[in-house]
């Protein structure tokens, strides 16, 4: 990155909760590499994890069976709660890490 300057913090969050946009809120941080192996690699193994203990061995080939298992009300229920849970993790990681790369700035410019 070639200009090093504050970030906007409430910018950043949302930035953190969407697809694609995650990455660039992390390259403008320089955490684009932790942001992709916490949140790309360990997210989708966790979701493989949660998939397999919420609907069990049938989780692999779900769909491609005639049963849609989220249809269930307690499953669909626990599927999205889980997805606000990891949506609600990246803009807390994505907040602390901002903050932290402004405080940066601030901190070297009251030293010059």
């Amino acid at each position: 990155m070639d200009e090093k300057k504050l970030v906007n913090v409430k910018l950043q969050m949302v930035f953190a909760v969407i697809p694609i946009l995650d990455c660039y809120a992390g390259y403008k941080i320089q955490r684009l590499r932790l942001w992709f192996l916490i949140f790309w690699i360990c997210g989708t193994i966790a979701g493989i994890i949660h998939g397999f203990a919420l609907f069990g061995e049938e989780y692999f080939g779900m769909f491609d069976m005639a049963t849609n298992y989220l249809d269930d009300p307690a499953h669909l229920a626990d599927y999205v709660l889980f997805i606000i849970i990891f949506a609600c993790v990246q803009a807390i990681v994505m907040r602390k890490w901002s903050i932290s790369w402004n405080k940066k700035f601030k901190g070297s410019a009251e030293s010059t």
